[in-house]
């Protein structure tokens, strides 16, 4: 990630913070007017209203920071310039098709010989990280790039994006050298 990247992205983050911390306190505020009779009135009415128009979008109040961070993202340009990417899984081409889903191929073993290629995401792409890679040439992309190993998860996917939301979070809050320290700690060497 560029250092002017890294600058907008806490930017935003901070306008995303300052815009949740203002609905907070007007909220705080609309509970003092309730003491009123007429406000009470007010907030039936609206509480009426509310339920026969029901609101799509989750409330800002109710971002945690990984929403924050995710929503900032959305909005910030990135340039991954760390080779750090992360197994996702070793595949076996498959001939066999699903009228549902369509063609996929079979998840295998990342030892197994027969397998056809392997998935790598990028940690700093938001999309369009993910690189595939030839089984026979594995060896090769893994000793030219830094590659984290997922132990004992159920979803790699799921892990990948926990993982990024997490080395983000560092970058944002602490810096990037912790951001890269943390990463560093779970490469296998």
């Amino acid at each position: 990630m560029k250092s002017e990247e890294l600058i907008k992205l806490k930017e935003k983050v901070q306008e995303i913070k300052q815009k949740r911390d203002k609905v907070l306190e007007i909220q705080e505020e609309i509970k003092k007017l309730e003491e009123c009779e007429e406000v009470k009135k007010y907030i039936k009415l609206l509480s009426v209203y509310e339920e026969m128009t029901p609101e799509k979008s989750k409330k800002i109040v109710e971002y945690t920071e990984k929403d924050i961070i995710n929503i900032a993202l959305g909005y910030t340009k990135i340039t991954p310039s760390e080779d750090i990417y992360v197994y996702i899984g070793t595949y076996k081409n498959s001939n066999e098709f699903d009228i549902v889903h369509g063609p996929s191929d079979i998840l295998v073993s990342k030892n197994n010989k027969d397998a056809d290629y392997i998935l790598y995401q990028n940690l700093e792409a938001k999309y369009g990280g993910t690189v595939q890679v030839p089984y026979k040439k594995a060896g090769e992309f893994e000793s030219n790039h830094k590659v984290i190993f997922p132990q004992n998860v159920v979803s790699r996917q799921r892990y990948f994006y926990d993982l990024q939301v997490e080395y983000f979070k560092t970058m944002i809050f602490e810096s990037p050298e912790k951001a890269e320290e943390k990463i560093n700690s779970l490469i296998r060497k």
